[in-house]
């Protein structure tokens, strides 16, 4: 299994491949984007400027730095769905891509799926979480678009990952393991991320009604997400699970995250492949170094894989 993480500039290649990194993925927001349609509504599922590359160049020495110490780069085309005239930008770009050497994309959006089948071009898809596949038939669906490798969603338990995975050895699969949890399916959810704290539930404000039939457990439950460290949820615990379950990426979130912040999820996430290399029990281990590493305890609500982990 590959640390898969999220960078941002060419800066962050050295200490991101230091620290571990084996794969990478970027969005890209181009000029013609930005004038157009700004970033409300995004090319990559990404609102904040930051998040993204805006400088073509930039990008392109990037990507030939990661190609120098091969490790891949995978760019983000992954908004759920796109308006008609979007199109044309986002397949001008694909074509920038590949002419720099660029070929593997990350996409959600069916009718983009169909686009880039129909253009016969040489790519290589990653599935989006943001078109959960659920399920062994949702891989096979998706399969006829030129799927070749899945980004599961964050719901899943390790045996559900287990089920779907075994029933396709020849694919490539991608789960989450460090930051960004949430209590929605992304596919499902109609929330922008446009929050400047980069918070549940991101941007539209809402109120839990006393007089709906939700228990207040369930209740207090739901509001507990807004203050709840997201950038620190992990699954490192079941690395063990994942190790039996056909898993290519290691996937870290955090595309605009400040480097330090990457770069300590990154050690984190090594520091348990390593004690799985030595035969150490994560779930005993883990929860000590996660307090070490971030100076509090894990929590249930922060962990990938509840169902599979004691917490005590």
């Amino acid at each position: 299994m590959l640390i898969l993480a999220p960078i941002n500039s060419l800066d962050e290649v050295e200490p991101l491949i230091t620290a571990g990194v084996e794969e990478f993925y970027a969005g890209y927001v181009s000029p013609a984007w930005l004038k157009n349609y700004s970033l409300l509504a995004s090319p990559n599922r990404r609102t904040f400027l930051d998040a993204s590359f805006t400088d073509f160049e930039e990008l392109k020495k990037t990507a030939r730095l990661l190609k120098e110490k091969q490790k891949p780069l995978f760019i983000t085309l992954n908004e759920a769905f796109y308006s008609a005239p979007q199109y044309a930008l986002l397949l001008a770009d694909v074509h920038k891509f590949l002419a720099s050497g660029l070929n593997e994309f990350i996409v959600a959006d069916l009718e983009l799926l169909l686009l880039l089948q129909e253009a016969k071009l040489d790519v290589k898809i990653h599935l989006s979480t943001l078109a959960p596949a659920l399920n062994a038939n949702t891989v096979a669906f998706y399969q006829q678009f030129g799927v070749r490798r899945f980004t599961l969603p964050r719901c899943l338990a390790a045996e559900e990952i287990k089920s779907i995975t075994a029933s396709y050895p020849a694919l490539e699969f991608d789960v989450f393991i460090f930051g960004g949890k949430c209590i929605n399916i992304e596919g499902y959810c109609g929330f922008f991320h446009v929050n400047e704290k980069r918070c549940w539930p991101c941007a539209q404000e809402y109120t839990v009604l006393p007089e709906t039939k939700a228990s207040p457990e369930f209740i207090a439950a739901e509001l507990a997400w807004q203050n709840l460290p997201r950038h620190l949820a992990c699954g490192v615990c079941v690395l063990e699970e994942l190790a039996r379950s056909n898993i290519q990426g290691l996937k870290i979130v955090g595309r605009g995250a400040k480097l330090e912040n990457k770069l300590q999820a990154v050690r984190f996430v090594k520091e348990g492949l390593e004690l799985l290399a030595a035969g150490e029990n994560l779930k005993k281990n883990m929860p000590r170094i996660y307090q070490g590493f971030f100076g509090q305890p894990c929590k249930p609500q922060l962990c990938y894989y509840p169902y599979d982990v004691n917490h005590g």
